[in-house]
């Protein structure tokens, strides 16, 4: 034997004795085979309620639009039950502030592994809307639709870091989550699943109260709210006027006011916005560095610009009825902001109307630099000030007193291109000299 054979030999030897001696590895779970594709195992097992109140009055209708647009083994078949279900692992994506493309993705998977059904049971120990297996987790768990999905997208994100899954395929990322033992059923789910997500992201949830106040030409506080579903409620005026006019206000939550005058900020506090409008005398956070006429609060930042001279700043507020000591100096974030109306989003990011009437998001990055994302046109060509509480619906005030209601199904994609123009709130009445909706809600 040469010299190169008994080498190798003992070395092949040496890795041979180290391999045996590593403690062994259990086999991972053999392929999941989807329950959907057996009918008759689907038939001996019991759906469990996705949601506590049962299938609503809106899955019923949802489902009977929805079936038969669907195509496949899906058409003419979905029931409420299984929009419920749907729209359960929706609101969880929705709520986890997840990309829309994240719930297709779900989606797509309830459909191969349940068909949408939450099954007490499946193929071998698999149970629920994703037909996860035991190590996923306790049969409880995987029966709970919130829990399911959201152990569905923390594995997705573990097994594309850095948001890789978005330029996937759908289909492989469903396989790579599930391990399926048919891989390819996933992909021509996705249609179908992104028109059931269509009809579900737009209905999502309840409906959002946008709270808003506002400052009458003769000085009076007036409060309102605006139901994203159902419009206008009323507007409550105060039966004392501010002594004097400010010159810009921004609610920074529900019953805490800023206000400016000259240079001065001033705090004012609601004691109640119920059936009368009570507030205490303003008090003064500081005589200085607050000459602005624009301002708008995210809740924990204040805003403001002067439109004459097109700076804008943001100073930080520690505390929810802010003193001199718990505000910080406003901070110049730069020139060029001469925008006639301006409204924080409670997720750090501004909505803002130029002066040659453009719509414009801005949000602020890792680097704590403000990013302008997207400019608008088309329907702000009349607008005088922009209310805004969350990132999805928001609200222009033209300057004949008409108030209109926006939508941003997906405010997670920073554009403004797919916002949708509703209907009017009101076709006059709003002539509040200032108007700010609050924040974070």
């Amino acid at each position: 034997m040469s010299l190169l054979h008994r080498s190798l030999g003992i070395a092949l030897s040496a890795v041979t004795g180290c391999l045996a001696a590593l403690p062994a590895v259990a086999a991972p779970p053999a392929p999941v085979v989807p329950l959907s594709s057996d009918t008759a195992a689907m038939a001996a097992l019991n759906p469990i309620a996705c949601q506590d109140s049962g299938p609503s009055s809106e899955d019923s209708r949802l489902a009977a639009a929805l079936s038969p647009q669907l195509t496949g083994d899906l058409v003419g078949t979905v029931n409420a039950y299984q929009i419920s279900c749907a729209r359960a692992v929706v609101d969880t994506v929705r709520n986890g502030n997840w990309d829309r493309r994240a719930a297709v993705i779900a989606i797509t998977t309830t459909i191969v592994e349940s068909r949408m059904n939450n099954w007490d049971g499946g193929d071998r120990d698999s149970v629920g809307l994703f037909q996860q297996r035991d190590p996923w987790g306790s049969q409880e768990n995987r029966l709970d639709p919130a829990w399911s999905t959201n152990a569905f997208l923390a594995a997705m994100k573990r097994k594309y870091p850095n948001g890789s899954w978005k330029n996937e395929e759908i289909g492989k990322v469903c396989q790579k989550v599930q391990v399926s033992a048919f891989p390819d059923r996933y992909q021509p789910q996705a249609a179908n699943a992104e028109k059931i997500v269509s009809a579900l992201w737009e209905n999502a949830g309840p409906p959002h109260i946008t709270p808003v106040y506002g400052v009458t030409d003769d000085q009076f506080l007036t409060f309102s709210t605006i139901n994203s579903q159902d419009g206008f409620t009323g507007i409550v005026t105060s039966t004392r006027k501010l002594p004097w006019a400010p010159a810009a206000m921004t609610a920074l939550n529900f019953n805490t006011l800023l206000l400016t005058r000259g240079s001065a900020l001033y705090r004012v506090d609601v004691i109640t916005n119920r059936d009368s409008l009570v507030f205490n005398d303003p008090v003064l956070v500081t005589d200085t560095g607050w000459n602005f006429d624009r301002l708008a609060s995210d809740g924990a930042y204040v805003y403001g610009i002067n439109a004459a001279v097109g700076h804008l700043h943001r100073a930080f507020i520690s505390r929810q009825k802010p003193t001199e000591g718990t505000i910080s100096v406003p901070q110049d974030l730069g020139r060029g902001y001469t925008h006639r109306a301006i409204a924080g989003i409670s997720r750090g990011e501004l909505l803002a109307v130029s002066t040659a009437s453009d719509l414009h998001r801005y949000s602020y990055e890792d680097d704590n630099a403000l990013v302008e994302h997207t400019a608008r046109a088309d329907f702000t060509r009349s607008w005088d000030a922009v209310l805004a509480s969350n990132g999805r619906w928001f609200y222009g005030r033209t300057v004949s007193g008409a108030l209109r209601q926006y939508e941003d199904p997906n405010p997670d994609n920073n554009s403004l291109a797919d916002v949708k123009i509703g209907p009017l709130i009101n076709t006059g009445g709003w002539t509040q000299a200032l108007l700010a909706a609050v924040p974070g809600r």
